[in-house]
């Protein structure tokens, strides 16, 4: 069943047990919850009701005769993917229930018997990340549009080169140039997400960068992989995306002064951010990254308490990147922490919250900070602004919005464009480009640019 073919009427919920009272104490609990509720008592049932009409979670029973809940979720998952699924089982079947979470896509699983609070709450949650899955699938359908159009302008470069070989230098520039747009337009729009993250949270601006440029620097120190870094670098500028589905006072309060119920509920959001990230291709292994970035390295963590090298080195990175940020804002204890204040407690929580050998590459690498010499660039005006010049940092608006990212490379008509909006603002726009005597391929995370007041 297609990701098209859900509606957008009221959520549908489907409940599935061999037990007639259990139907019906589920069906106490979730009427009146605004869902339509549907009930199968057998797995055949409740394959039939998905296939007759989308449905948009499910509530199934581990245990029942014929087909088991693990089939029946796995038989869902094939034939509507989009569907959330909530797994019931008892305490004596919760070692083989948590074996198969990943197996079959579980959204929770809850125990028998069960706080009503929690399973209304569980069910809740899957309904709205299931809205919010159709919400980024129309922000999407933008992005795959524009690229359409950038793959039709690449096609029609090509044919000039054939039609015209006297051109064929020009054009074969002219092509890579689009390809290596195509790259940076495709990072701004996750730095727009990154920043969409924020958008309410004053306190938290900037943050989603600092993470993924201090994950990208550690994990380049610890010897990753070219694709890996990139990987984990835009995992850090997702990291929080799962936050949007979370109360803002609860995503600022620290976490030392959040109840054991509001910890579970704000734990959920790399969940949620990974579920987000799930329908894009390119994002699949920073998807996974993000749902495992606060496991801990002795199995503590959330949300599958995946222990030591378990843990995707990735998300290890990240875990000790995005705590380091957090505390020295304040959202881990109850105040912020200095600079050495932070790397104490990060010494401290090694072989507990951190892979060890990462947080030794870490101190080190923040002993060193500042000592690095910085990329050697020039701060220009726009009458100063050549094409074919790159932005050495991101250039944003008085009010830190994003208007080009870091890497960009300037045309003649992007000139034009800024001096219209440095006309219609009434300020003076400075931009900093890379000094043309530098290598290209020395970029390194800088600070962020803003236009002059």
């Amino acid at each position: 069943m297609g990701e098209a073919t859900m509606d957008k009427t009221t959520p549908r919920v489907l409940c599935v047990d061999d037990e007639p009272h259990i139907l019906s104490a589920l069906r106490r609990l979730l009427r009146g919850a605004g869902f339509e509720l549907l009930e199968a008592s057998s797995g055949r049932e409740a394959l039939d009701h998905v296939m007759a009409s989308p449905v948009d979670a499910v509530v199934c029973d581990l245990r029942m005769p014929g087909m088991d809940g693990i089939e029946v979720l796995r038989a869902i998952r094939e034939q509507s993917p989009f569907t959330q699924r909530i797994l019931l089982t008892g305490h004596a079947d919760l070692d083989s229930a948590i074996s198969t979470i990943n197996e079959v896509g579980v959204f929770r699983y809850i125990t028998k018997p069960w706080e009503d609070h929690d399973l209304s709450q569980a069910v809740d949650q899957a309904v709205r990340l299931r809205q919010l899955e159709r919400d980024r699938t129309r922000l999407l359908s933008v992005t795959r549009a524009q690229n359409r159009q950038l793959k039709t302008l690449n096609a029609e470069l090509e044919e000039r080169v054939e039609q015209r070989t006297g051109e064929l230098r020009r054009a074969l520039l002219s092509l890579k140039r689009a390809h290596r747009e195509l790259d940076v337009g495709f990072k701004t729009m996750v730095m727009v997400f990154s920043r969409l993250s924020e958008l309410h949270e004053s306190q938290m601006q900037g943050h989603n960068q600092r993470v993924a440029e201090t994950a990208l620097e550690l994990a380049i120190r610890l010897g990753f992989e070219p694709q890996a870094a990139e990987d984990i670098y835009l995992a850090g500028l997702l990291h929080d995306i799962g936050r949007i589905a979370i109360p803002n006072e609860l995503s600022v309060t620290p976490w030392s002064r959040l109840s054991v119920r509001q910890r579970q509920w704000v734990g959920e959001h790399p969940v949620i951010g990974q579920g987000l990230l799930m329908g894009v291709d390119r994002l699949e292994v920073p998807a996974r990254l993000v749902r495992h970035h606060q496991e801990h390295f002795d199995g503590t963590g959330a949300p599958d308490r995946l222990r030591g090298e378990n843990i995707p080195a990735g998300a290890r990175v990240l875990c000790i990147a995005n705590d380091y940020d957090r505390l020295r804002l304040g959202l881990m204890l109850p105040r912020r922490l200095g600079r050495d204040e932070a790397r104490t407690f990060l010494r401290a929580q090694a072989g507990k919250r951190y892979d060890p050998a990462f947080v030794d590459a870490f101190i080190d690498w923040l002993d060193e900070t500042a000592r690095d010499t910085p990329v050697p660039e020039l701060e220009l005006t726009l009458s100063q602004l050549r094409p074919g010049m790159t932005l050495s940092r991101n250039l944003v608006t008085g009010d830190d919005f994003l208007l080009l990212s870091r890497g960009h490379e300037i045309s003649a008509h992007l000139i034009e464009r800024l001096r219209a909006f440095e006309r219609d603002q009434k300020e003076l726009i400075t931009v900093f480009v890379l000094d043309p005597e530098a290598e290209e391929d020395e970029l390194a995370p800088r600070p962020t640019a803003h236009r002059s007041h």
